[in-house]
């Protein structure tokens, strides 16, 4: 009897002692604040401390801090997250949990890309040359497109503008500019923002070059009518006088 009533007391003890709070002082008033020690198993590690930093869960080692937790859930970790392969083929993963009526979105290692999915689609995928491609569409209020070459070429004096002539026939036999693809080539294909913009300045600074000559064409035009008129003119005069003679000997 005396050994059950031990039990008894016991076990309420330890049920008293779990509901309690374990309250852990803080250890300085510089914004450290409770501590747990988890002693070093032996003399090769170091020990781990748990506290309340300056309003963080904190854990640290060695005097470096590798995890912070605020009041507002937010974490910082200072090292490597590692997520274990799912499949042979997809690798670690995060699950980024659907609200309400919403899907999961979800991020892996698929066979070497960064991939961005939803609902059994990939949308993102990022290889590790750092070619991105996206199933769907981008608005942004910038893209910048960085590519060395340019279209300067063009205003050398080594380069033969093609003869409008020329242009012309082509667009008559193929229904496209040169050196431009076809809309079915696009179609096909695809087109390369950054080359289409260096070809499509090319056009721009040809059309240029053109304007140039015709704007001189015209200049020298105009020069030709302006002479012919005081040509007409001095004609003109020359011929009054004619007349006046002709009416005075009359």
């Amino acid at each position: 009897m005396k050994n059950v009533i031990l039990i008894i007391f016991l076990i309420g003890t330890a049920i008293i002692a779990k509901a309690q709070v374990l309250v852990v002082n803080p250890q300085n008033n510089t914004g450290e604040g409770g501590e747990i020690l988890l002693l070093k198993s032996n003399s090769t590690f170091n020990d781990w401390r748990i506290d309340n930093y300056r309003g963080f869960f904190r854990l640290h080692h060695s005097g470096k801090s590798y995890f912070n937790l605020s009041k507002s859930g937010d974490l910082s970790i200072s090292g490597k997250i590692k997520l274990n392969a799912t499949t042979n083929i997809e690798g670690g993963e995060i699950e980024l949990a659907g609200a309400a009526s919403f899907n999961d979105w979800r991020i892996d290692n698929y066979r070497g890309y960064f991939r961005l999915h939803h609902s059994g689609k990939s949308y993102l995928n990022l290889n590790k040359n750092g070619n991105l491609s996206l199933n769907g569409k981008i608005e942004t209020k910038e893209i910048k497109v960085t590519n060395t070459p340019t279209a300067d070429f063009v205003f050398e004096e080594s380069y033969k503008l093609p003869s409008l002539d020329f242009i012309e026939n082509y667009i008559k036999s193929k229904k496209h500019l040169p050196e431009i693809a076809s809309a079915e080539k696009m179609k096909q294909d695809g087109v390369n923002i950054g080359d289409f913009q260096i070809q499509l300045l090319q056009k721009i600074e040809e059309l240029t070059l053109y304007t140039i000559q015709q704007q001189k064409e015209i200049g020298n035009q105009q020069n030709k009518i302006q002479n012919q008129n005081e040509e007409l003119k001095s004609l003109s005069q020359r011929l009054n006088e004619i007349e006046k003679l002709l009416k005075t000997n009359n």
